[in-house]
């Protein structure tokens, strides 16, 4: 069978939680291969200071974080 390589745990792990209503903020690296978009799907962060400030963004706006809980 021909087709794209099996998931990475952590592409796994992305797909997972935000099959379960939770959002995803993670790194570009984290994402790689998923054709996962910022501020649509997950919300990506390449430093500490940028990850603390996406996560509060989450957190704190109840529109942001029902976007990134229940993609389309």
């Amino acid at each position: 069978s021909f087709g794209a390589p099996p998931p990475t745990s952590r592409q796994h792990c992305t797909t997972h939680r935000t099959r379960l209503g939770v959002p995803v903020v993670c790194t570009s690296i984290a994402v790689s291969g998923m054709h996962a978009t910022h501020g649509k799907d997950v919300l990506l962060a390449d430093s500490p200071e940028a990850m603390a400030a996406a996560v509060t963004a989450a957190y704190y706006n109840a529109t942001t974080w029902h976007r990134l809980a229940w993609p389309a």
